[in-house]
């Protein structure tokens, strides 16, 4: 019985950990600046198939900048998509997740567009996923 039981331990540890590690190919993009007079544009580098989980954008102070989201297609203009855009009410917090499963092609691209306007607040994105 005692074999049984240190069996079972070692099986849910071991198992455990297994579980644990299968977040390997998760990654985090993340950039800042400032909207003052210019307009804002990112196109983080993935660098391979990748699921998009969220875009977060984090304002140091309220504003009311026109944000988006969008997919470049690798097959061309005609593929390009509007994934998001704020509707420009005054936030601190954006935060985007995609209804369903989102898979960027190794060659598609992830944009995101801030407007500038008469604020002059610090910003942080953060595109979150995961590479396939």
């Amino acid at each position: 019985m005692r074999k049984i039981l240190n069996f079972i331990v070692i099986l849910g540890l071991v198992g455990g950990s297994l579980a644990f590690a299968s977040g390997t190919n998760t990654f985090v993009k993340s950039t800042g600046n400032n909207i003052s007079t210019s307009d804002f544009s990112w196109t983080p580098s993935i660098t391979g198939k990748a699921d998009i989980q969220s875009v977060t954008i984090h304002y140091s102070a309220e504003t009311d900048e026109d944000i988006g989201i969008y997919l470049d297609s690798e097959l061309g203009a005609t593929y390009d998509t509007v994934l998001a855009t704020s509707d420009s009410v005054a936030i601190t917090d954006f935060f985007w997740q995609p209804d369903s499963k989102l898979l960027l092609e190794k060659d598609d691209n992830l944009n995101i567009r801030i407007e500038s306007g008469s604020g002059d607040e610090d910003f942080t994105v953060t595109i979150r996923g995961e590479y396939q």
